[in-house]
């Protein structure tokens, strides 16, 4: 199973800096000396965090996976969050994030062959809205 990935990251001002990175993959089932065609897998991650002013925080964030099922046939998936910081002083943190805002439930494909169909389903998270007070000492 053949894989390569990277990864770049930056701050290219004050107020902004940038993750990123991409992962890619081939496999393929082999039995009984018979091998089936190579399938390839993609995930990239992005994620952009500003700082408007001296105590607040934003940060977007996605996430983009392409699998392919069958040969030349793909399925595509893009999750998004967002987090937002405000920090009273070095002590006492709020945020808000805002997870799945595309608000995907499930993950299914079929994928048929002469004799044979075959399903897969995975349930995601769900949207969620998250409140948090960070005290430290």
């Amino acid at each position: 199973m053949p894989s390569i990935g990277g990864k770049i990251n930056g701050n290219p001002c004050r107020w902004f800096s940038f993750d990123y990175s991409i992962d890619y993959s081939d496999s393929r089932l082999t039995m009984n000396g018979m091998s089936e065609s190579w399938l390839s897998t993609m995930e990239n991650e992005l994620s952009l965090t500003f700082i408007p002013y001296r105590r607040w925080q934003w940060t977007v964030s996605g996430e983009h996976y392409r699998n392919e099922i069958t040969e030349n046939s793909f399925k595509n998936v893009v999750m998004l969050d967002t987090k937002l910081i405000y920090q009273f002083n070095k002590r006492i943190e709020l945020a808000a994030s805002l997870t799945n805002i595309l608000n995907k439930r499930s993950y299914n494909y079929i994928t048929y062959s002469q004799l044979s169909s075959f399903e897969s389903q995975r349930q995601l998270r769900g949207r969620q809205l998250l409140f948090s007070i960070t005290l430290r000492k």
